[in-house]
């Protein structure tokens, strides 16, 4: 009997793995929202910031080192494209 309480106080039963405890579902529902919003601000910017590169004139984008081309090719990327 001993050598059975040895080994369960000293977790050498090799058959049951040791997880995490899981989260609970309105962590895990939060933690979704968050990710969700998240990614709808990033598209929000990410088509702002285009529209405002489209929106320069030559010398502007000089400054930045970027051709029109390259700006209008940026600018036609999806919003979900980085």
């Amino acid at each position: 009997m001993a050598m059975i309480t040895d080994r369960i106080s000293t977790g050498a039963f090799g058959d049951r793995e040791h997880t995490a405890p899981e989260q609970p579902l309105w962590a895990r529902i939060d933690a979704a929202l968050l990710a969700l919003v998240m990614s709808l601000q990033m598209w929000c910017d990410r088509v702002q910031q285009r529209r405002a590169l489209l929106g320069l004139n030559d010398q502007e984008l000089r400054d930045f080192a970027v051709t029109r081309a390259d700006a209008t090719r940026e600018s036609d990327k999806p919003f979900w494209r980085r």
